[in-house]
């Protein structure tokens, strides 16, 4: 608890100081200290810390499920993402079928309303006008859901109920360090069989969706931003890249030399070094194409 006031209250200048950007060649400069980034050491204590409270039948630990609980939102949106594209799509494909004179002939004269024309008849033209208005603005209204969907909770999460949100940043670094672990364990499934392969994949672009969903709904990306998590990140496998490169070099003078099992293990280090390094550059160009859905 003493460490998250400490970050609490370092974050908090941070977003002071970002609050207090001003307006400069038609754009907001911000003051952020781009020499503050969140160490990844800190991240990774806060994983086995809340893995100390307890674990499922399974083997999760909290963080665990709470990225599960992130995966979901995001998969949610997606799917409401999916559902708008494919109204738009058949609008769109149906809509070719109409002829381009009788948008400029309908708003003119409507044909239900000449004269000599049965009750039936106009009930039929009324129907079809109706239809031919819902192809055209099918496949452009409607596009906003996201930032109704960020509106509607927003007011509620941002609520005094729920103050406890407003840390909820804090915890990305551990999540998304949980996210990458995951992936490549379930990269790695995909060349197995039994019941170990039902759980394999090879992406999961829900989880940076639910992430932005969510900062913008607390209205805390500059928040994150201001972690600089993904720098820091980028140095801290480079760190460790060198460290066991040097150590490798370091076992190669001697005079029996390195083990076949030490050569082994420093090969494995390496490929996951490489592998998590690669996972957070996904995570971070995921997260930024999400962002541009719901962030308004």
């Amino acid at each position: 608890m003493k460490e998250a006031r400490m970050v609490q209250a370092e974050m908090k200048a941070k977003s002071d100081a970002i609050k207090l950007s001003s307006k400069q060649g038609g754009y907001l400069t911000s003051m952020v200290d781009e020499k503050f980034e969140y160490p990844v050491e800190r991240a990774l204590r806060l994983m086995r810390d809340i893995r100390k409270l307890g674990l499922t039948e399974d083997g999760s630990s909290f963080i665990d499920q709470f990225r599960v609980l992130v995966t979901e939102i995001g998969n949610a949106l997606g799917f409401v993402r999916m559902v708008r594209l494919g109204a738009m799509h058949y609008s769109t494909n149906a809509s070719k079928f109409v002829p381009s004179a009788y948008a400029k002939t309908s708003k003119q004269s409507p044909i239900f309303e000449a004269e000599g024309i049965s009750d039936v008849t106009k009930r039929a033209f009324k129907n079809l006008e109706n239809e031919l208005e819902a192809l055209s603005t099918n496949g452009t209204e409607g596009a906003d859901y996201f930032q109704v969907l960020v509106s509607v909770f927003s007011a509620e999460l941002r609520g005094e109920g729920n103050a406890h949100l407003n840390d909820f940043y804090l915890i990305l670094p551990a999540l998304t360090m949980s996210a990458a672990e995951n992936m490549l364990a379930a990269k790695e499934k995909l060349n197995r069989r039994g019941k170990e392969s039902q759980t394999a994949t090879f992406t999961d672009d829900g989880f940076a969706l639910g992430i932005a969903y969510l900062l913008s709904v607390l209205d805390q990306h500059e928040a994150f931003d201001a972690l600089q998590w993904f720098s820091s990140t980028s140095q801290y496998f480079n760190d460790e890249e060198k460290r066991a490169e040097q150590d490798a070099n370091a076992g190669s003078y001697g005079i029996l030399g390195r083990s076949s099992e030490e050569n082994q293990k420093l090969k494995v280090k390496l490929a996951r070094i490489a592998a998590l390094r690669e996972e957070f550059v996904h995570l971070k160009h995921s997260m930024i194409g999400a962002k541009t859905f719901v962030h308004f």
